[in-house]
């Protein structure tokens, strides 16, 4: 198995791919770090608020989302980042679109090669084109470049894999990253 999210270490240096697999052989794999922790919490309440909401967009009934045992500040970020997904990667609108929430994208099965997109979403441009939208949040420390992005572009070149097994095809794919301060 190769994530998406490791591809920047992986492709700069394949034989962290073995070693990988040593150290998982070996019961020796290091723990998620706090930060880390963290930010799977964030992308969690993320996903309940962005998955209610459009649910809601897409039927009309109203699903309340429970945040209770949820940290007030990890909810705060997570309605951060779904607030900026809509307004500015979604448009404001989900009408036309397909979409999606935390999928999982192989750029090879043969090879186990995936990962999962925190949204996604396809629609039809001004222009008439078929434009795919990867969006990965991120809640690190560290700011993350999106300029030549391995894991973006991994994920982008997933979802574009994903449409031709459907027998379609996307003219572009756009991809972003919502960062917010921890």
């Amino acid at each position: 198995e190769l994530a998406i999210s490791a591809m920047h270490i992986w492709l700069s240096c394949p034989g962290s791919i073995a070693l990988k697999r040593q150290m998982e052989a070996e019961g020796c794999m290091p723990e998620a770090g706090e930060d880390a922790e963290r930010g799977t919490r964030i992308h969690e309440i993320a996903a309940k608020i962005e998955e209610a909401f459009l649910e809601e967009r897409e039927t009309g009934e109203k699903t309340e989302v429970s945040f209770e045992g949820d940290d007030e500040d990890e909810v705060a970020v997570a309605k951060l980042l779904f607030k900026y997904v809509w307004e500015n990667i979604l448009n404001h609108s989900i009408t036309d679109k397909v979409w999606g929430l935390e999928d999982r994208f192989y750029i090879s099965k043969k090879f186990d090669i995936f990962g999962s997109a925190d949204i996604w979403a396809i629609e039809i441009d001004d222009k008439g084109k078929r434009r795919g939208i990867i969006d990965d949040h991120k809640t690190g420390r560290h700011i993350v470049d999106v300029i030549k992005n391995p894991q973006l572009g991994g994920y982008g070149l997933g979802l574009l894999l994903f449409v031709r097994e459907q027998g379609k095809d996307l003219d572009y794919v756009d991809t972003f990253i919502t960062q917010t301060d921890p």
